[in-house]
């Protein structure tokens, strides 16, 4: 859900996301049964990760297709306690999320050593006020007093801090999980900047 004073943070993290966020994708943990289902949320899901004022980090999950897929709990294993807080849940348009909520760790998560510290869950009916495609959901979390967005992002990249998505199919009626791959990718904003940075250097050099 939305929260008070959430509005005018959901149009800065808008804004400012297309430039400076770091993109995660998903892989499927949960193998058996429909292999059709876990290549959907491979495709379809994606994390963006950015700044969110002083001190404070947005994970964005963003379902991007058109196949039936709603992802329903969001999941936080954070072994190094980069995560002090959780600040808010900002909701996007159709998506109504919550704080807590059951299963309280992320399925099949336990196969892979993953514990979840968070958890945030779509109310109920979870398949309709979960994240469908073309909708998302932004989870904002204060930065332990001494880290930076800069440890954050390594961490995910080292994968001492794991994401967990637990999606529905709709069709099937059957139910997968999926964790964030543990290299992060600039978005093509922030990767045409450094690209930008990079030929001026080269511009620069002697003799050109």
């Amino acid at each position: 859900m939305l929260r008070p004073a959430a509005l005018s943070l959901f149009v800065l993290l808008s804004s400012a996301s297309a430039a400076t966020a770091t993109a995660f994708s998903f892989g499927c943990i949960t193998g058996s049964g429909s292999s059709t289902n876990c290549g959907i949320g491979e495709a379809q899901l994606s994390l963006d990760v950015t700044a969110a004022g002083p001190g404070q980090v947005a994970f964005q999950l963003t379902n991007t297709g058109g196949e039936d897929l709603s992802a329903a709990q969001l999941y936080f294993d954070d072994d190094l306690g980069l995560l002090a807080s959780l600040v808010s849940v900002v909701d996007g348009s159709g998506v109504d999320f919550e704080d807590g909520g059951t299963p309280a760790d992320l399925p099949g998560g336990n196969h892979e050593d993953f514990e979840a510290d968070y958890v945030v869950s779509a109310e109920n009916p979870a398949p309709f006020a979960g994240v469908n495609p073309g909708e998302s959901v932004t989870v904002v979390f204060a930065i332990a007093a001494g880290r930076t967005l800069a440890d954050v992002i390594a961490a995910l990249e080292s994968e001492d801090l794991r994401v967990g998505v637990h999606g529905i199919a709709f069709e099937q009626g059957k139910s997968k999980s999926f964790i964030n791959g543990p290299v992060g990718v600039p978005e093509p904003a922030t990767l045409g900047l450094l690209l930008a940075a990079g030929l001026g250097l080269v511009l620069r050099r002697p003799g050109r």
